[in-house]
């Protein structure tokens, strides 16, 4: 709802960082860097979604590069691209600039959220973002 209402619009520019949690999801870095191989055939955001939705499924293994090829496949990516991506580090200074960028902002939780300065750290309904964003708009 907030993509339709405000960002499409142009209203709210919408900036993702990504900032894998190493300590506690060791295979978060690799994940993020799928995300990121992803994005370079232009579906960052089906592979994150479908990341966070098969979580329990890759989380736990020693190295889920298997599992990440066959969501790739599932979201209809050319999995040889893909491989050859995430096996050679492609995108880890990516991922590594976007850890830099939010220990910079000061972030120590995901979500992180930034309107126009103010910080909410923490998922929200709606309704909380949406008087943020308008209370904002009106400045």
């Amino acid at each position: 709802m907030l993509k339709s209402e405000y960002i499409d619009k142009g209203l709210v520019r919408y900036q993702f960082i990504s900032m894998p949690l190493r300590s506690i999801h060791p295979a978060a870095q690799k994940a993020a860097e799928a995300a990121f191989c992803a994005g370079k055939q232009g579906k960052f955001w089906e592979m994150h979604d479908l990341l966070f939705e098969k979580q329990s499924e890759w989380a736990a293994q020693i190295s889920p590069l298997k599992a990440f090829e066959g969501y790739a496949g599932q979201i209809g990516l050319n999995v040889e691209k893909f491989r050859t991506c995430l096996q050679t580090g492609e995108t880890a200074l990516q991922v590594q600039n976007d850890l830099a960028e939010a220990a910079k902002r000061g972030v120590v939780a995901t979500p992180t959220f930034f309107i126009n300065g103010k910080k909410l750290e923490g998922a929200y309904p709606y309704q909380v973002f949406k008087a943020l964003i308008e209370e904002e708009l009106q400045k």
